[in-house]
């Protein structure tokens, strides 16, 4: 594996405003930092009165697809573009995951219902995303994945607890990207719906690997039908 295991840190616990109502923990994608995703606060306008984002880093390891250079990564990656085949590396998947687990918990210590906590990602970590809420042994409010993949595809029923498949999804993905291939979405909707997720996707019409656009507002909703426990399974 890359070496992830090793190099993580646990974030010191986050302390939130007594006013804000949601917390959301935004996950970069490969050789990305959490630094360049801040101004999707300001795209995206929550519907609550005032909302807690936090953009965590990847530790910077040795990746596979890199000719085994080091770059910001959540786990190692094989090959580009990420295929529907791709190799899945379970001891990295997990290591993340716990770190993602440990920031949601401080979230709950701090008086965040687990159902007021969302994980998204763009890319990796939009399938970190998937992999950190369906985990998770409480009902988050939900998961985002923007042109991400569902690792681990073939076992989910394993590894995703019954409290984590309660959470809605939302994926988002552009029909041309080369990157994380498209075929990535129709699989992965797929096996969520067979376990019983409830999955709002979204398909961008000749968009490649990015994000914007119509794909800003249909999250907002997702959102705001999350907090209201109204989203139910559907195509945009």
């Amino acid at each position: 594996t890359s070496g992830l295991t090793g190099s993580l840190q646990r974030f010191p616990p986050l302390m939130a405003p007594p006013a804000a109502k949601l917390a959301i923990i935004w996950i970069h994608g490969l050789g990305d930092r959490g630094s360049s995703w801040e101004d999707l606060k300001g795209e995206l306008r929550m519907p609550l009165e005032s909302s807690k984002w936090t953009f965590p880093d990847a530790p910077t390891v040795p990746v596979t697809c890199n000719q085994g250079h080091a770059s910001p990564s959540w786990f190692d990656i094989e090959t580009i573009p990420v295929t529907e085949t791709a190799r899945d590396y379970p001891a990295d998947i997990e290591a993340s995951v716990k770190r993602i687990h440990g920031m949601i918990s401080d979230f709950e210590k701090e008086g965040y219902k687990p159902n007021e906590i969302f994980v998204g990602g763009f890319s990796q970590g939009g399938a970190l995303s998937l992999q950190s809420v369906l985990r998770y042994p409480r009902t988050l409010g939900g998961a985002i994945c923007m042109s991400g993949w569902l690792m681990m595809r073939s076992d989910v029923d394993k590894w995703a607890t019954k409290e984590g498949i309660r959470a809605p999804i939302f994926w988002g993905h552009g029909s041309d990207d080369r990157t994380v291939v498209f075929e990535n979405q129709a699989h992965g909707v797929d096996a969520l719906k067979k376990l019983g997720c409830s999955v709002t996707s979204a398909v961008y019409g000749g968009v490649g690997h990015s994000i914007g656009g119509a794909s800003l507002g249909q999250m907002q909703r997702f959102f705001s039908d999350a907090v209201k426990g109204t989203v139910e399974s559907k195509e945009l």
